[in-house]
């Protein structure tokens, strides 16, 4: 098994009571996301960054001219943000809109929605949910829940018209909860004459209604709204909220099992609205909103409860005020937002964060074909994972998404140079109704593990040792995924590679010296190749690169065995595979016969693990 060192970045914890993190705002924080580097992104009648010590970060600079409810980190570190408002940074833009990572805006996204946005969620394609109040997104009607494209543009493949569910239709939905299978649960409130009923429906990714989803409203007599959502490790669906639930048994949080029935042995007894939500890895939940007690015991707007929704004894700050924004950080520190002038009886306005008296753990293995991402303790819960690799941590190549394990989530069936760095990223929710997101990652460098130090074998006795016609040559055995070096020296002191491979499933390297008769005497040794793998390189100047016949040519340079993708663009941004292959001994050569179709293009080789 390869075992793995963790390199990501998490803030500091130091932040042992509120007031080392304490920014002093002015006004209710409702949106809240916090980056990789630890820096908070706050929204409420503005937008604002922080440092992970409370400082205002001053490279970051954006205003809104309303309120700012939902704020979405995507990976390219630009920003989403939603929620009241029509002008963003000076811009025209209605109700969302997207910045740039120094809080300027993209102007090349502005969709527009008719009406309030309350919660965002970004897939696992990158396509943006939006849910709100809103009849029209991106000139488009969508009634209260709709999908984007990741420029902005109306996704026409996600539709949710209604009816979404028997004879209820929400009249707002205020909260989305992507679950790891793509699925998607969205809630709000609807209106049944006389009643204002919490509204819960299940959705399949493209928008359309998941029969399998039981309970989907309040069927029963129930009264209030879902506000918040949360999915837990083992997929049962937790919600909050101003609501009771089946004839008042359970109010403001109940839990639903897959199949969409009420899990009748989870009964927090919240006395008052829950607005938030953040589930820690082992299985405990922080819940903030405007009640005073849990469980029958007091408890200040903000409070923790077991797994089986027993109340966590153990965690008591308080605050004086709603708590409307929740958010877990991979150390554990909680971020607490809302109205408050006090938090754990402490000055601390609107904003703070807490230390945590669970602590969190991650690791990463490599067994040679799986990635296992193993998250336990305050880690936060994610709804979402995706995996990617490197030799050199600078190129990343998109392993694709992760699947939900007991202990955390995988990748299988990946084989991997021994000196690839794995990067693991983790998508989570948070802020006012759960409408808010970011992500964490996780960078782990590999250790070759006993197996794969075997040296490689030069043979001496398969029939394909010795003298040819163009040269001196032999076969060389080594395990698959190790990269062998073949070298040659004539005093045994001073030794020059002539070829290099990443061995395949096969086992077994070819190898030629057409130049061993130039010499009166050549040793040969094959050894493990150390260090970062070097990219695929495209031979520029070497005579073989240009249009001739109406096509242009290329050739290709990299590690025998390697899998190589020739991509073209036409902007450096978009860019389309052409064609796959395996490196061989020597050079490949690529011609493109679509080379005339547009006016310039560019090329790239990249690798593929």
């Amino acid at each position: 098994m390869l075992f793995l060192v963790a390199l990501g970045v998490a803030m500091s914890a130091r932040c042992q009571s509120p007031d080392c993190f304490n920014p002093n705002m002015n006004g209710s924080v409702y949106g809240m996301a916090v980056q990789g580097d630890g820096k908070v992104l706050l929204g409420g009648l503005g937008i604002a960054r922080f440092q992970s010590d409370g400082t205002l970060d001053n490279s970051f600079s954006a205003s809104a001219n309303g309120s700012v409810t939902s704020l979405i980190l995507q990976p390219d570190g630009k920003i989403v943000v939603a929620g009241g408002f029509s002008i963003l940074d000076g811009q025209s833009c209605t109700n969302i809109g997207r910045l740039n990572g120094d809080g300027s805006v993209d102007t090349n996204f502005n969709p527009g929605a008719s009406s309030a946005v309350n919660a965002l969620a970004v897939q696992a394609d990158g396509k943006i949910l939006v849910a709100g109040a809103f009849t029209n997104l991106a000139g488009q009607p969508r009634k209260y829940l709709g999908g984007l494209n990741p420029d902005g543009s109306p996704d026409p493949t996600f539709n949710p018209a209604p009816p979404y569910s028997y004879n209820y239709q929400p009249n707002q939905l205020n909260s989305i909860a992507l679950q790891p299978d793509g699925k998607i649960v969205v809630g709000g409130s609807a209106f049944v004459y006389p009643y204002s009923v919490p509204f819960l429906v299940r959705l399949t990714s493209n928008g359309a209604l998941d029969s399998g989803f039981g309970l989907q409203v309040g069927e029963n007599p129930t009264s209030g709204a879902v506000d918040c959502l949360a999915i837990q490790g083992d997929g049962k669906i937790l919600a909050g909220g101003n609501l009771t639930w089946d004839y008042s048994t359970f109010s403001n949080l109940v839990r639903l099992a897959a199949s969409g029935a009420t899990d009748s042995t989870f009964n927090p007894g919240a006395n008052s609205t829950v607005s938030c939500l953040a589930v820690q890895r082992n299985g405990k939940i922080l819940l903030g909103g405007s009640f005073s007690a849990l469980g029958g015991q007091s408890r200040a707007n903000l409070g923790r409860i077991n797994s089986d929704g027993s109340l966590d004894g153990s965690f008591n700050p308080g605050a004086n005020a709603g708590v409307y924004s929740l958010a877990l950080q991979t150390n554990g520190a909680i971020f607490v937002a809302g109205a408050f002038t006090n938090l754990n009886g402490q000055l601390c306005t609107c904003i703070g964060a807490l230390s945590n008296n669970d602590l969190p753990a991650q690791s990463i293995t490599f067994d040679g074909s799986t990635i296992t991402w193993s998250q336990e303790g305050s880690m936060p819960e994610i709804w979402g994972a995706t995996f990617d690799a490197s030799t050199n941590s600078v190129d990343w190549i998109s392993l694709g998404d992760g699947q939900r394990i007991p202990n955390g989530w995988a990748y299988v069936g990946v084989s991997l140079p021994t000196n690839s760095t794995i990067r693991a990223r983790g998508f989570t929710a948070g802020g006012q109704n759960d409408g808010s997101g970011s992500y964490f990652e996780t960078i782990a460098a590999t250790f070759t593990p006993p197996n794969l130090q075997t040296p490689p074998v030069i043979l001496t006795t398969d029939g394909g040792f010795g003298f040819r016609t163009n040269g001196f040559g032999f076969n060389v055995s080594a395990l698959a995924g190790q990269v062998v070096v073949i070298e040659a020296s004539t005093n045994l002191v001073n030794w020059t590679p002539l070829q290099t491979n990443l061995v395949t499933s096969l086992g077994i390297i070819m190898f030629n010296d057409a130049n061993s008769h130039l010499f009166q005497r050549r040793f040969y040794r094959a050894r493990l190749y150390e260090g970062a793998l070097p990219p695929p390189t495209i031979g520029v100047g070497s005579g073989t690169v240009g249009g001739q016949g109406g096509k242009f040519l290329l050739n290709v340079s990299g590690i025998g065995g390697q899998t190589v993708v020739i991509e073209t663009s036409t902007n450096l941004l978009t860019w389309t595979p052409l064609d796959t292959n395996t490196l061989g001994i020597g050079t490949f050569y690529f011609s493109d016969s679509g080379s005339t179709n547009s006016p310039w293009r560019f090329y790239r080789a990249v690798w593929v693990p």
